[in-house]
């Protein structure tokens, strides 16, 4: 832990003390800190630092017992639906997320990355490029290589950088409505998605609109349908297309990524195929266009890009097992990216293991309109494209009437070992849930997929 600058607060808080210039912005104000972790620990230091008198709650059902502060501080992981915050907002409460206030106290430039799909890969790739470039570069670490802003930015990683990249998804940034913006916004991709958390797309989209609004520069797609029907305020500055050549920034051509300045002629940069294996080409070009708009020129992106493997479970190559190809994707957990998955394997000659949780948080998963309709367009590929689709969990009754669907199975591990059972040599298995897994199943999948003896269930019983 990296210490600054001197100061002390509460015991809970005071090895997060001393980061940041004194704020007066809450002074004397009452704030409600929600949860429990390093995070709300640091939440408390920097809300105490600038005057405010901080309160703290475990859960949502104490807050819901507390009186309404002047400002409350929630996860990521929180519903802008739930109980409480709807009571907060009703009362004129602002609400935020600890992402807010870390990235408001370390106050460098900020570039920010958003969508529906492809947020981690781009923003390791960004980092990566602007560190091959020679700039001082701080990004976060948090679960499962996500770049979310939290507490690992304050424990010294930040001292010397010029600019922090983050990822932000739809739940920071529905709780970011009063953070000033960054300096280049990001939008990789966007898709009707995580509706449960915010009630409806019209305030999903709202979520994502609302920080390009405020950004100084905007990176996006070219051919982008949000851009087109919310972007009339943004400054782009660089775009990318899968599809086509674009005056500033990205896209891929002939097997190559090209970037172009929007002075002079375009370059080749390098092969698509020499990215890292699991590198999504939506990411390559989205961090390309990205380097352009920061000024980086075309060997350093290369450099970066070479340099920069794929965060794990992402469409990870995890080996191979008696001629099977296994791929780990488990942090796949909508339609959409069952699809993009799908698109990238051999039609006929693979294995699916798809399933998960129906619920997160108590509710419902992929039940809007939107959703709906893209988990049956998943699963009209599903029956298209693979040899077979092995369930589990309590989604798995969702794949019942795909035309190669298997047994459902009470978990991951067990489904795993019963795709192995029905795979050929040639064959694929994708681990591609389409339904939220938990961190620990998502963590054992490389070793189940590599390891035929491994046990199915965490306790090695099979259960």
């Amino acid at each position: 832990m990296n210490a600054r600058r001197g100061g002390t607060r509460t015991a809970a808080t005071q090895a997060f003390d001393g980061y940041g210039p004194p704020m007066k912005d809450d002074a004397d104000r009452r704030a409600m800190v929600v949860g429990t972790g390093p995070d709300a620990d640091v939440a408390t230091a920097l809300l105490e630092r600038r005057g405010a008198r901080v309160s703290r709650v475990a859960s949502e059902q104490e807050a819901l017992r507390t009186p309404v502060p002047d400002v409350m501080v929630v996860d990521e992981w929180t519903a802008e639906v739930a109980d409480h915050v709807r009571r907060a907002r009703a009362s004129g409460v602002d609400v935020i997320v600890p992402a807010q206030l870390i990235l408001e106290d370390l106050d460098l430039p900020v570039v920010a990355v958003t969508g529906s799909g492809g947020k981690t890969g781009t923003s390791h790739l960004v980092a990566s490029i602007l560190r091959a470039a020679g700039r001082r570069v701080a990004m976060a670490s948090a679960r499962l290589a996500n770049a979310w802003p939290d507490h690992s930015l304050l424990d010294g990683r930040a001292d010397d950088a010029e600019i922090v990249v983050a990822e932000l998804t739809s739940t920071h940034l529905c709780f970011m409505r009063s953070w000033r913006g960054p300096m280049v916004g990001v939008l990789t991709a966007f898709w009707s998605d995580h509706i449960e958390f915010h009630g409806s797309l019209a305030a999903y989209e709202s979520a994502k609109v609302g920080m390009l609004d405020r950004a100084g520069r905007v990176v996006a797609g070219a051919d982008s349908a949000l851009r087109r029907r919310s972007g009339s305020a943004w400054v782009v500055d660089a775009e990318f297309s899968i599809l086509h050549p674009v005056h500033r920034g990205a896209w891929i051509d002939a097997g190559r990524l090209w970037i172009a300045s929007g002075t002079g002629d375009p370059s080749p940069v390098m092969r698509v195929d020499d990215a890292p294996d699991g590198t999504h080409p939506g990411s390559l070009i989205a961090g390309a266009a990205t380097a352009v708009a920061l000024g980086v020129d075309g060997p350093a992106v290369a450099r970066g890009v070479r340099a920069c493997p794929a965060p794990p479970h992402r469409m990870n190559r995890v080996g191979e097992w008696h001629g099977r190809v296994l791929i780990d994707d488990s942090c796949c957990a909508t339609p959409r990216k069952v699809i993009e998955a799908l698109r990238r394997c051999p039609p006929g000659r693979t294995v699916l293991v798809a399933g998960g949780r129906r619920r997160v948080g108590g509710r419902m998963v992929h039940r809007s309109l939107e959703e709906a309709a893209a988990e049956h367009e998943a699963l009209r590929m599903i029956d298209a494209t693979v040899r077979a689709v092995v369930p589990f969990g309590d989604a798995a009754g969702r794949f019942a009437g795909c035309r190669h669907a298997v047994g459902a199975q009470p978990d991951l591990g067990n489904a795993i070992a019963r795709a192995r059972d029905l795979s050929e040599d040639g064959d694929t298995i994708l681990v591609s849930p389409m339904y939220p897994v938990t961190a620990d199943e998502r963590a054992r999948v490389p070793r189940l997929l590599r390891d035929p003896d491994a046990p199915a269930s965490p306790h090695g019983d099979g259960s």
